[in-house]
């Protein structure tokens, strides 16, 4: 929950509950906010910037000119094999607790910028090619500044085909890359929670953490290997979206990888660079979770 204190409630109620059924251990999130109120993760960026939309009420007011979020249910539901109504069902629940190493990659973000020669604004090219967004979730496949007034989920990666404005390594990209076919079936519904220290990263290098930080994901899906393990293989396959992309420098689980980063924005020559091992995933779980229909058959 946002509000630690009806958190807290909640826990307590359940500890209640499981009193003399069994040891209840916890660990807690806490949302970090930028300025503009926006949840953010440790290294400064919107977290959760593009989320399937199940419900007409939510879907934006005027129709987006690229991208459609709607999604249907069965994107996360799966009907039990035994239901006798809709109700019946469950999703497939992946958990991981994922630690950052701010400082490692705050250094890492001026060393490139350095090599790239990038100065001023344009150091926040740096991180938005890493991540394919600005902090304030700005697709960079849209613009080279963070000052954008465009719907900051209204974009496919067609525009770029190349990757001079959004490198094909791109975190965002390779996680979802916006295409209309089996990678759009592909998609999870997502939310993640920090923990550890909630101060938001800053100027001040003396404070910026490299362990002990980091967020909670959850994930929510109808099918473990055609959802979350899909995206997960592409973020880590060399040759995804194309031959020798290379793996997601965010989260790609190898050692520092080598990358080229466009020389300036919507350029087609390359520098190469080197940029990962940030982000470190220190466990994690596959669950399912019925529905209470579910539950009160059995």
């Amino acid at each position: 929950h946002d509000y630690v204190s009806r958190l807290v409630a909640e826990l307590i109620r359940l500890r209640e509950r499981m009193e003399g059924l069994a040891s209840v251990s916890s660990e807690f999130g806490v949302t970090m906010r930028n300025p503009e109120d926006d949840a953010i993760e440790h290294f400064g960026y919107v977290d959760g910037a593009s989320q399937p939309i199940f419900f007409d009420a939510d879907l934006p007011k005027t129709p987006q000119k690229h991208w459609n979020p709607a999604a249907g249910p069965d994107l996360v539901l799966l009907r039990d094999p035994h239901a006798t109504s809709d109700a019946e069902c469950g999703t497939y629940v992946v958990f991981r607790k994922l630690e950052q190493n701010v400082k490692g990659f705050k250094e890492e973000e001026e060393a490139v910028a350095e090599r790239l020669k990038w100065h001023g604004e344009e150091e926040e090219l740096v991180g938005a090619m890493i991540v394919g967004r600005f902090e304030n979730a700005a697709p960079v496949v849209m613009t080279k500044k963070e000052t954008y007034s465009g719907d900051k989920n209204d974009f496919v990666y067609a525009l770029d085909p190349d990757g001079s404005r959004c490198p094909l390594f791109a975190h965002v990209r390779k996680a979802n890359p916006r295409r209309e076919d089996a990678e759009r079936a592909s998609r999870i519904a997502r939310r993640g929670i920090t923990y550890g220290d909630p101060t938001p990263p800053g100027d001040d290098e003396s404070t910026w953490p490299e362990r002990g930080v980091g967020l909670l994901f959850h994930c929510c899906q109808a099918d473990l290997a055609r959802q979350f393990e899909a995206i997960h293989g592409r973020v880590n396959d060399l040759d995804f979206p194309a031959r020798r992309t290379g793996q997601d420098p965010l989260i790609g689980q190898t050692s520092k990888l080598g990358i080229s980063m466009p020389a300036a924005w919507d350029e087609k020559d390359r520098k190469p660079c080197s940029f990962g091992e940030f982000v470190r995933m220190c466990g994690g779980e596959y669950f399912f979770a019925p529905s209470i229909a579910v539950l009160k058959r059995l």
